[in-house]
């Protein structure tokens, strides 16, 4: 039954997550936390939920949702269909015991006091809070009801029903901002590592190291993102734990992108002959690559505008991490070997069938000739690297 989550509710928050480095940050503080923490075996991302935390054969469901500052704080109509979804996604779990919600901003009225009284536990709660929540499903049980029902009609909830997920709910509003959640990733992920990953040889990392092993943790983390499938989706501690050792035992790879600092100091007058100047890839293989994506960008943007662009700037995001992936693969795979470009694009191509296959159904003809034209694009853009040479 779990196997029809992604068919019903989708991963439709893959496409704002690749604008929202806020949501990759919080399910890095959940793979951190999960090594920690024996009790937390997954986090499964962009599965029906933002982030959801499998712990002991238990599901908490994690809805992840930022705001500009600009904007007022969120009030309960804002998130009765946020709830709703969660709600009905419960069965399809089966044991959920917390859906959460989780942003940025702060909550006001109705919102903030079943915040508040949420916050204290149902067993701490006494008459007025008792008074005060039964008066609340008076008034918005009904509503929430309608909203699962309009979601799920297969499955059968009750009012009862809706008064138990409410007392599920976690709303962490005013939560951590983005730069803080991203220190404190960094300060927990550091002590995990001198602590556990160098098993007690006293190993001190320096602030870039960190740094570096902590971007491969969020790389992971946008790659199952971007899964197709829950097993793609899902951050075991294994996984995790394994790429971390690997990062220890390179304490720095010699192998990166070039930074913008660096594009911008080197000779060229646009930014792809900069980027060039650096080792970056020229695909004289892919002769219409360049000619197939301004077609491409065309099509995108004179079609259904809405559907067409958004399944554009998927495919842009995926192939994004593909490209970073493939590369990661053919510099461990070859530690010595100079002209890798082919390599790379070779084990990049692996994954077009499925891609194509993926997107069979999409508004824009999607085939060999436009991955490879999105991943040129990417290049242009130095969001890829397709380079003959290693950068050292």
């Amino acid at each position: 039954m779990i196997d029809r989550i992604l068919e019903k509710f989708g991963d439709h928050g893959a496409e704002s997550s690749r604008r929202d480095e806020f949501q990759k940050h919080y399910a890095a503080h959940w793979c951190i936390e999960m090594l920690c923490d024996d009790s937390i075996n997954e986090v499964i991302c962009e599965y029906g939920e933002d982030i959801v935390v499998t712990r002991n054969k238990s599901y908490e469901l994690h809805q992840v949702k930022t705001r500009q500052e600009s904007m007022s704080d969120w009030q309960l109509n804002d998130l009765i269909h946020v709830f709703a979804k969660s709600f009905a996604m419960t069965p399809y779990f089966g044991n959920v015991t917390k859906c959460c919600f989780i942003s940025n901003e702060g909550a006001k009225g109705t919102l903030l006091e079943l915040k508040t009284r949420l916050s204290k536990g149902y067993g701490l709660w006494d008459t007025e809070d008792k008074i005060w929540f039964d008066d609340f499903c008076r008034n918005y049980a009904k509503k929430i009801l309608e909203e699962i029902q309009s979601l799920d009609s297969e499955n059968t909830f009750t009012i009862d029903d809706v008064k138990k997920a409410i007392l599920s709910l976690d709303i962490s509003t005013d939560f951590h901002h983005m730069k803080y959640i991203q220190d404190s990733n960094i300060r927990r992920l550091r002590q995990v590592i001198e602590n556990d990953i160098s098993n007690g040889r006293g190993m001190i990392f320096s602030d870039d190291e960190i740094d570096d092993i902590y971007e491969g943790l969020m790389g992971l983390i946008g790659k199952a993102t971007i899964g197709i499938d829950r097993k793609e989706k899902t951050l075991s501690k294994e996984i995790i734990f394994d790429n971390l050792k690997k990062a220890v035992v390179s304490r720095k790879t010699q192998y990166r992108f070039p930074t913008q600092e660096e594009i911008a100091a080197a000779p060229g007058d646009t930014k792809l002959e900069q980027k060039l100047s650096l080792g970056g890839f020229t695909p004289e293989f892919i002769s219409t690559a360049r000619e197939v994506m301004v077609e491409a960008l065309h099509t995108a943007r004179s079609w259904d505008f809405g559907l067409s662009e958004s399944i554009f700037e998927d495919i842009r995001f995926r192939m994004k991490y593909y490209c970073i992936d493939s590369y990661d693969k053919i510099c461990q795979a070859h530690p010595t070997k100079e002209r890798i470009g082919r390599l790379i694009l070779d084990d990049l191509k692996k994954e077009f069938p499925s891609l194509i296959e993926y997107y069979k159904t999409s508004r824009i003809p999607v085939d060999d000739i436009f991955l490879l034209g999105t991943t040129w694009l990417l290049t242009s853009e130095c969001k890829a690297y397709w380079s003959q040479y290693r950068l050292e």
